[in-house]
């Protein structure tokens, strides 16, 4: 007797391709090809008919090997497909931001192939963040694919032409219409707009159907290319999306700060001009098993490698970490606090938040008392003051202020409340460039906050070591410095 030992925990493939079996009629073949274009369009099993597409037809370049291999189901793959599904359903743009190895190039590759096959006529446009992205991306996802679809389904080769501001490819795909074979021309194009932005629109009349920015992240005019294109997938006259718009890419590391902050503005603001996001963590490309991640197993490698390279000296090699192997885009987006810092004094100053939340300082609550310009602090609960850390000689301290325009008399109950810090800077002791007396509270008036802010002042000008004061001190740069001084205020 033997037996057939099914491991229980083995994760089932999400779908497997399955070969073109041997046709004993031409009506039987027919029949076939029939029911694959319609899985093709309708889908398969609940799943997208993009992705049954992929799996059946789509062939892909290792960037590695240069082997030409059939496509694998993958789960970040489907959610791909999933999500370009579900946008056009609702004639919504999408927009894609990934941790590296998930293939979205080969992604978007495939789908140029899926539109050029699948609807006669159509327009497809491309573009990444330069002339090598687009020629990469022509070459080494496009091509492969479209020279690999079966010979019996395979668009004809009409034209192609590879330039360095442009790579095309021209077929000509029959269909039935009305009884008739009716053939028409697709065309794919591979445009760089880092130049000329205007040219991802720039076809005599033309609507695109889809459209796909790679590297999209990176791409120096992104801004410029969305304002530009966006209409270009629209009907004129509904102004519904007629085609789709799809863009994606990962953050990395060589995005500046200011970059990284209008990227994150976009990406903020994409649901105004009828975009949505798709955010791929980085678990979803790692120890695969059927084309499924294990995510337990690759957030205990990102802890470890977090732990180690939290100890490094340079700083930037966290933040190209975190940008490659996002968990969230609050992880991608804390990488940067503009252009005021630069990224690796954004990772120092977060270490430092850190070492302060964790060192769990005792709080006293209580009230600064001021007598003749003589100030003290008295222990007292209920009170909006919290004391850290008493003034110490030889030691500077800064106040930083988050001011209001009203207090609850003028403005409401409900409104701002005024902040107050004051910060010491290096400490023998130890424990240097952090907060030590804190302020908060919605005011009476803007005039009783000011009264409290300047006692706090007082108090830590106890040795002449109160340096200056700061209004509207926050990370995103331009505070005004008020004034200056030793002693007295």
């Amino acid at each position: 007797m033997s037996f057939t030992i099914i491991d229980a925990n083995k994760k089932a493939p999400i779908l497997e391709y399955e070969p073109v079996p041997t046709f004993k009629t031409s009506v039987e073949q027919q029949r076939y090809w029939e029911r694959e274009k319609q899985r093709w369009m309708e889908g398969y099993n609940g799943l997208p008919g993009t992705f049954y597409y992929a799996v059946q037809q789509a062939w892909v370049k290792n960037r590695v090997s240069g082997v030409v291999a059939r496509y694998e189901a993958r789960e970040s793959g489907l959610l791909i497909h999933e999500f370009v599904k579900n946008q056009r359903a609702r004639k919504r743009m999408g927009g894609i931001v990934k941790g590296r190895g998930v293939g979205l190039s080969t992604e978007f590759g495939i789908l140029c192939n899926y539109f050029m096959r699948n609807h006669p006529g159509s327009t497809s446009i491309v573009t990444s963040k330069d002339i090598q992205g687009i020629s990469t991306i022509f070459s080494d996802k496009i091509l492969p694919c479209y020279y690999n679809i079966e010979s019996e389904v395979r668009p004809t080769e009409i034209k192609k032409s590879e330039s360095q501001k442009e790579c095309y490819l021209r077929v000509a795909v029959p269909s039935l219409q009305n009884g008739e074979v009716v053939v028409s021309n697709s065309e794919i194009y591979c445009r760089e707009t880092s130049e000329r932005p205007s040219s991802a629109t720039n076809l005599s009349g033309k609507g695109a159907i889809f459209g796909c920015y790679d590297e999209f992240p990176l791409h120096k005019r992104r801004r410029e290319v969305l304002k530009s294109s966006i209409e270009c997938y629209r009907n004129q006259t509904t102004k519904e999306l007629d085609g789709f718009l799809l863009w994606g890419g990962t953050v990395e590391e060589e995005l500046s700060g200011a970059d990284l902050i209008g990227f994150r503005d976009m990406v903020n603001d994409s649901s105004l001009w009828d975009c949505d996001i798709l955010f791929l963590p980085f678990w979803q490309q790692m120890y695969l098993e059927n084309g499924r991640p294990d995510r337990e197993r690759a957030e205990k490698w990102w802890d470890g490698e977090f732990e180690k390279l939290s100890k490094a000296t340079d700083k930037s090699l966290l933040t190209a970490f975190i940008r490659n192997n996002p968990r969230s885009l609050d992880d991608i987006f804390e990488t940067t606090d503009g252009d005021r810092w630069e990224s690796d004094v954004t990772q120092l100053i977060k270490e430092q938040k850190k070492i302060i939340i964790n060192s769990k300082p005792e709080r006293t609550v209580g009230n600064f008392m001021n007598y003749d310009n003589n100030v003290s602090f008295v222990p007292e609960k209920g009170t909006p003051f919290v004391v850290l850390e008493q003034p110490k000689p030889n030691v500077a301290y800064y106040e930083v202020i988050d001011g209001v325009a009203t207090g609850t008399d003028s403005g409401g109950e409900k409104g701002s409340s005024v902040a107050g810090l004051i910060v010491k800077g290096f400490d023998s002791d130890g424990g240097s460039y952090k907060p030590v007396a804190m302020y908060f509270e919605r005011p009476k008036t803007v005039e009783t906050s000011y009264i409290s802010l300047t006692n706090m002042a007082i108090y830590y000008n106890r040795y002449e070591g109160l340096k200056g004061i700061m209004a509207e001190a926050n990370a995103t740069g331009t505070s005004l410095f008020l004034f200056s001084f030793r002693s007295p205020i």
